[in-house]
């Protein structure tokens, strides 16, 4: 249960999603034909949605596809991960073990962490690393800055070729660190030319 709970933490590193969002998953929401998910935004009783309402469409980093490729999908189970009728639950007593585990590889625990912080680091490490803040909100799905008030109703675009090569340079960079290595190491960073700021 605890490797299906890594897997969830993962990919909260990897894709700055709510903790839901991938606890809950649906197989019918990840494509790997496509390194796809998908989220549809308005709830069903057999989905629940994403908070905002609006759909989350990402690309996954061929990273975020080999943690998916080692989830043996269970027959009869529609949810990716966890037992209960909504997917992965009591992750609070997850995350207890998880701190016990690192607490002993490291000699000291943590300090007090929530979910909902590694979707801040993504956001700030993505900004620092200089991609643009529109394609970072797009990945968070926040309905805020560019998809805001009259720029939101204007500007419909969904940035794919800008997003995927985001999470794949966020990928990349996680990768760097697991690795022990400078973390800007064989990062390529996304462009965000003229041509987009002109048509966005």
């Amino acid at each position: 249960m605890l490797s299906a709970y890594s897997a969830i933490v993962r990919l909260l590193i990897l894709l700055g999603g709510r903790y839901s969002e991938i606890a809950e998953l649906r197989w019918d929401e990840v494509n790997l034909d496509q390194n796809t998910l998908r989220i549809e935004g308005e709830g069903t009783p057999e989905h629940r949605g994403t908070k905002n309402k609006h759909d989350l469409v990402l690309p996954l980093s061929p990273m975020a596809v080999a943690i998916f490729r080692e989830i043996k999908r269970r027959p009869g189970r529609d949810f990716v991960f966890g037992d209960g009728p909504r997917g992965m639950d009591n992750s609070h007593d997850m995350k207890r073990r998880l701190g016990a585990l690192i607490a002993k590889a490291e000699g000291a625990p943590l300090k007090p962490w929530r979910h909902h912080d590694l979707r801040h680091t993504l956001s700030t490490s993505m900004n620092g690393m200089g991609i643009d803040p529109r394609i970072v909100e797009t990945i968070e799905n926040h309905r805020s800055g560019h998809r805001r008030g009259i720029a939101g109703r204007y500007n419909h675009a969904m940035y794919e070729k800008q997003v995927k090569q985001a999470l794949e340079a966020w990928a990349q960079t996680i990768r760097n660190v697991a690795d022990g290595v400078d973390p800007d190491t064989n990062v390529v960073r996304p462009e965000f030319g003229k041509a987009h700021l002109q048509s966005a």
